[in-house]
């Protein structure tokens, strides 16, 4: 992880809930100034039965071809906003936060699987009256956008799955592994947890200064018992390998199904669905079009952000 280096005694006299009040000054600054460039709204989805409205971003012209991205576990619509800058010339660029993540509440009674978190999304999208669009999703986020693609196929011009989450190849070991044998990455008890995590995500881990890092780190580790939630929600039923298939939790037998264009982009170096995956998805469905980035993690429209966007420019034009 690469931080700031601060001459130690002199940053530690400060008091900790004021180095965290600075650090969220200026992560909310970086963010707010790339929200400026990309021309960039919030907004709000109205609320629904079961659930609130979910807040997004929009950017773009709403005359151009739409396209909509799904951040993943742990993560929040702000992931984008480096898309939301080069995309909005050309695309009408939508975010929203995922069902449990970002802004929204922290529903109890909810239980955030993966066919209800797409179905929650897809009556967002229908709220918004968003319809033949790119989607893009990245981990999970790439899980919830085949379920919905699945769900409703005439409403998807194009599919990137991006490091996607939501299939098992048993011969190939994953973060889902980890899962079956009781161990959660995204359990952050102390600093050190958080960038283990980082370290895992990315293969280069960007440059945090530290009041910025003690304050993501801070947000993690009070989201821990809601994340317990979460990950047993999207896993129930994974108590073997046999039982996730049975219960309709991976997409191995789902993705030949799908008749529009799709783009896989994976990052060699993922540590979490390693490049095996995709190679594995690939044969499930031959005309996929996988890109490999190198030299790259779990993130690659976060870590490797210029390469990332030309290959997903060139994918959605391609298919206009």
């Amino acid at each position: 992880m690469q931080i700031t280096s601060f001459p130690n005694k002199f940053y530690q006299s400060f008091p900790y809930q004021s180095r965290l009040k600075l650090g969220e000054r200026i992560y909310n600054a970086f963010n707010n100034s790339q929200y400026k460039k990309a021309k960039a709204e919030i907004k709000k989805s109205r609320d629904l039965a079961d659930h609130p409205g979910l807040p997004y971003l929009e950017a773009g012209n709403p005359n151009h071809p739409s396209i909509l991205f799904l951040h993943g576990f742990g993560d929040t619509k702000e992931s984008y906003l480096r898309q939301a800058m080069a995309f909005s010339k050309d695309f009408h660029v939508i975010v929203p936060d995922m069902p449990g993540f970002g802004p929204n509440p922290r529903l109890q009674s909810l239980t955030y699987n993966s066919s209800n978190m797409s179905d929650i999304v897809l009556d967002f999208i229908n709220d918004i009256k968003l319809k033949d669009f790119h989607l893009a999703g990245n981990s999970m986020g790439g899980a919830l956008s085949t379920f919905l693609t699945l769900k409703a196929p005439e409403k998807v011009k194009s599919l990137t799955l991006i490091d996607t989450a939501g299939f098992y190849f048993d011969h190939v070991h994953s973060v889902l592994d980890e899962f079956l044998a009781g161990n959660n990455l995204f359990l952050v008890d102390e600093p050190k947890d958080y960038d283990a995590l980082l370290k895992r995500v990315f293969h280069k881990t960007p440059f945090v200064p530290k009041p910025v890092f003690e304050f993501l780190y801070e947000k993690i580790h009070q989201e821990k018992k809601w994340y317990e939630k979460l990950v047993y929600d999207l896993t129930h039923g994974l108590e073997s390998v046999e039982h996730g298939h049975k219960n309709g939790l991976f997409l191995n037998h789902h993705i030949k199904d799908l008749s529009m264009p799709i783009q896989m982009i994976w990052g060699d170096q993922d540590s979490l669905f390693p490049l095996g995956t995709a190679e594995e998805i690939k044969k499930l469905k031959s005309d996929i079009d996988l890109k490999i980035i190198k030299n790259c993690g779990h993130a690659p429209h976060y870590e490797r952000t210029k390469e990332f966007n030309k290959l997903l420019k060139e994918f959605c034009h391609k298919n206009s």
